[in-house]
């Protein structure tokens, strides 16, 4: 076992102790899991709406498999409730699809805004839209494809990031971003490229990547790797966001 990451010199350094190299979360910090109810309409063309008891609807598109409706449902199911009534009061839809151009064809094959190994739309398996940066759907939507139904939480997050009046935005954000970046590096810990992109990009997916993990029942390597670079913002997300 590696040793205990060392305390930063501020009230957020109880986070930095209580995700120890043995990767346990902060007791308490996730509640029960309430399990939603949904219900369903099913429409001529084979797709589906499904809302649940918050009011947040999910768009399944034609040619999606029931087992991946099924896993689709489950994903929602496990997004905090404060998550789920919080995009479902901002009108935000979640559309479960093959190809992302099957919500919007005229993604086909287009380039992304900015620089992406993965070039094109076709090869995005999650995706927010916020009317603002991108408006290309004509709405603010989340989007998942059946192989990434696991990102599901992380592009909600990017709609509360959106909702809420951006917080990843902020100079306190910011300021915790930098100083878990700098702490990260002093300590040796593994930085992940995708979290540290210049300007914009790099804060809010970091946003949401804390996010995800901090709201997942199990921790994963990769999401236990994420709260170990960012402490500070775990502790930020933890106490305002109520997971």
């Amino acid at each position: 076992m590696q040793p205990a990451l060392a305390a930063h010199p501020d009230s957020c350094g109880v986070v930095a102790e209580a995700f120890r190299a043995d990767l346990a979360p902060v007791p308490g910090a996730v509640g029960k899991l309430k399990i939603p109810q949904f219900t369903r309409v099913d429409h001529p063309d084979g797709s589906a709406t499904v809302t649940d008891d918050v009011g947040l609807r999910m768009e399944i598109l034609p040619g999606v498999s029931t087992r991946a409706q099924n896993a689709a449902t489950f994903y929602e199911s496990v997004m905090p409730e404060s998550m789920r009534k919080t995009l479902a009061a901002g009108n935000v839809p979640l559309y479960v699809a093959n190809h992302i151009s099957d919500v919007n064809p005229d993604l086909k094959g287009k380039a992304l805004p900015v620089e992406d190994p993965r070039k094109t739309w076709d090869n995005v398996g999650g995706a927010y839209f916020d009317n603002k940066t991108w408006d290309m759907l004509g709405e603010k939507a989340m989007f998942v494809d059946p192989d990434h139904l696991d990102g599901m939480t992380h592009e909600g997050a990017h709609g509360l990031d959106d909702l809420l009046g951006r917080p990843s935005q902020t100079a306190e954000f910011r300021a915790m971003y930098d100083a878990d970046l700098k702490h990260a590096r002093d300590n040796d810990i593994g930085l992940n490229p995708y979290l540290t992109q210049p300007g914009e990009r790099g804060v809010q997916e970091t946003f949401a990547e804390v996010y995800d993990a901090l709201a997942a029942k199990t921790l994963n390597p990769m999401q236990a790797q994420v709260l170990k670079m960012f402490p500070r913002i775990a502790c930020y997300i933890r106490e305002n966001f109520h997971i």
